[in-house]
This record gives structure tokens, C-alpha cells and sequence, in this order.
């Protein structure tokens, strides 16, 4: 049997983690949330990840910053980022970066959700 697909979630609001996190462990996901760049990046440092979905404002660093620390250390590494924003400038950066989507909050699952499962 195929290990679970390991995703790690990125936002600095708990809701956000906590909420996405349930939704994608009853998918069957292994999900770890990192409240901020500097968890994240210690878990990535410990533990390899399939997919991250980064949300762009965060406390301690820029989510496109994170994106590309994340791509850089693993570039095999699925990544979707989360915005409050639209796209525009944001988007293209984030996708430049190399993300495969971005989408908008409030945000649905079955969007994003064969991302993940690949």
C-alpha cells in the first residue's frame, strides 16, 4: 500500500491550519501545520514533504520568500499558495517562484485537492 501523500501547511492563522488540516487527513493526507517560515523550515529540515501550502502573509517573512527557501531546499516540492488577495503582480510572482496554483480565501478544497493526491 501507498504511503499517504505529506502535505504541510504554512499560515500563521491557527484556524486556517486547523480547518485545512482536517479537511485533508479525512482526504487521507499526512498533514503537518507550521504557524510560521521558521517552523516550517525546521520541519522541512526533518521531515520531506510531497506538497505546501504556503499562505503568503506570515508573521516572520513573506510567503513568496518561504516559497522560495521551500523550492530551493526540495524542488521536487508541490507547492499552492493561499492569499486574502487577488492575483495580479501576486500571482505571477508566486507562480514565477515556482507554485503550482494560488488561490484566494475563503478557499474551497476540491480545487486544490488533486494537487495534492498526485
Amino acid at each position: 500500500m501507498a504511503r499517504p501523500a505529506r502535505v504541510i501547511i504554512v499560515d500563521d492563522d491557527p484556524r486556517v491550519g486547523e480547518s485545512l488540516s482536517a479537511l485533508l487527513v479525512q482526504e487521507g493526507l499526512a498533514v503537518e501545520v507550521a504557524p510560521s517560515a521558521e517552523g516550517a523550515l525546521a520541519l522541512c529540515a526533518r521531515q520531506h514533504y510531497d506538497a505546501a501550502l504556503v499562505g503568503m502573509r506570515l508573521t516572520d517573512v513573506a510567503g513568496i520568500d518561504l516559497l522560495r527557501a521551500l523550492r530551493r531546499a526540495d524542488p521536487a516540492l508541490r507547492a499552492i499558495v493561499i492569499t486574502a488577495q487577488g492575483g495580479g503582480s501576486l500571482a505571477r510572482r508566486a507562480m514565477a517562484e515556482g507554485a503550482e496554483a494560488v488561490l484566494q480565501r475563503p478557499l474551497e478544497v476540491t480545487p486544490f485537492l488533486p494537487l495534492l493526491l498526485v
